[in-house]
């Protein structure tokens, strides 16, 4: 989970023509760091680098560029699996992601192979067709030769060099079909992270270009297996406009009479502590308190609690089932942990369904209980850190590198039967 709110503390790495002048306001290294030895063999090594030192082709190294920062960053917290350094332009690109405006196709692979993971809500490739699983076999960029893709790093690069409006042919590999080739624009959209189901109708967030998608039925993918009372409703991230769009997709599920609820958070990685705050308040009444304790942040100088911002829970949701997976990770797991604590519209641990994680070989979440936040710096760029370890409401549990775990076996579930185990279980 990464921490949304504006600091004041500032990092800034500059890298001189004759010394080495790291400066950090907001108190992460301490004077000895730069005024002790470490400072100083630092601000020698690099003196001596940029007197000295060409590369194998004979130019003078330059001390000054991004790749320079990164590497120091990616030495000094070689630990921290979060920590890194962004450019001005990777940051605006984080920055406008976060507010779900996006530039691309919507294709996220999985990082060992070339398969597409997720498919962004209301991106060019959801609207092709593309589904989550496909392999990435092949791809053309505006009509030039097909090069087969091998990695899921190459992918990317390739995707990075297309220009915008520019169009790909991409080839995929779908379980039970075969292949399948789809022409994709490269564009800007506004992503979607929210789909609502019942057995009359189904909802998307459907929008072109920079306009906030709007909430729009599709009659024909209605699911039969859910009663009169029942709804699903798919949560994919604590991103963007992913709050307002669950408010639209609640209000439609109590406005037609729905009380019995499957919330989908299956690949959910997280996102924003300030957007999971808005989200708990839908599903934790906690006695009618208007703020009920979500998790405690414990930093390194000290910890911080953070609460609901409001209570805004509907008393006509009588009973909720909710279906997770490896890929449910951070802010997922905080807003199942704090669910678990209330209990409120009956839901419990026999109430969560989790499919298998082939990581761990048990039936679990992903285990992510820390948080990043990102500081911005005066050259334009940023530093994300890993800054605390997070509880659940009983100040004991941290689910870090552990997940939240599904024993009973009635409740280890797969992507194939977790929908009919849910409605199992609504209505015994």
């Amino acid at each position: 989970m990464e921490n949304q709110k504006k600091h004041g503390k500032l990092l800034v790495v500059i890298i001189v023509a004759f010394s080495l002048v790291i400066s950090f306001a907001g108190g992460f290294f301490t004077s000895y760091f730069l005024q002790g030895s470490t400072g100083k063999k630092l601000s020698e090594v690099f003196n001596i680098i940029y007197s000295v030192a060409k590369d194998p082709d004979g130019n003078d190294i330059d001390l000054s560029t991004d790749t320079v920062t990164k590497a120091f960053v990616n030495g000094l917290l070689v630990n921290d699996d979060y920590a890194e350094y962004y450019t001005a332009k990777e940051m605006e690109t984080i920055v406008n992601e976060g507010k779900g405006q996006y530039m691309g196709i919507g294709i996220t692979p999985f990082d060992n192979v070339p398969k597409v993971f997720q498919v962004v809500g209301n991106s060019p490739a959801e609207k092709a067709g593309v589904k989550s699983l496909d392999d990435l076999k092949k791809i053309s960029v505006n009509g030039s030769d097909f090069i087969d893709i091998s990695t899921s790093k190459q992918f990317k690069e390739i995707m990075d060099g297309v220009l915008e409006n520019q169009t790909v042919t991409l080839v995929v590999e779908r379980e039970g079909v075969g292949e399948i080739s789809f022409e994709i624009t490269k564009k800007a959209y506004v992503a979607s992270y929210v789909y609502y189901c019942d057995n009359a109708t189904s909802l998307k967030f459907i929008g072109e270009g920079e306009n906030s998608p709007v909430l729009t039925p599709f009659p024909q993918e209605k699911n039969a297996l859910l009663d009169d009372k029942t709804a699903i409703i798919t949560f994919r991230s604590f991103t963007g406009e992913s709050a307002s769009q669950l408010d639209l997709a609640l209000d439609y599920f109590y406005s037609h009479g729905k009380e019995k609820l499957i919330l989908d958070l299956r690949d959910n990685g997280g996102g924003y502590l300030n957007c999971m705050q808005t989200v708990a308040s839908r599903f934790i009444y906690n006695n009618g308190k208007d703020k009920s304790l979500l998790t405690r942040i414990e930093e390194k100088n000290g910890s911080t609690e953070c609460y609901t911002l409001e209570n805004k829970f509907n008393q006509n949701l009588k009973d909720i089932v909710v279906i997770a997976n490896e890929y449910s990770a951070s802010a997922t797991e905080c807003l199942i942990g704090a669910m678990l604590t209330y209990k409120d519209a009956g839901f419990s641990i026999d109430k969560l369904l989790l499919t298998k994680n082939k990581a761990r070989g048990n039936y679990s979440t992903y285990g992510k209980g820390i948080m990043q936040t990102t500081y911005s710096l005066f050259s334009g760029g940023a530093l994300k850190l890993t800054t605390a370890r997070l509880y659940w409401p009983d100040n004991e549990t941290c689910i870090h590198n552990v997940g939240i775990v599904q024993t009973d076996t009635n409740n280890q579930v797969t992507n194939e039967n977790a929908l009919t185990r849910a409605v199992e279980i609504l209505a015994s």
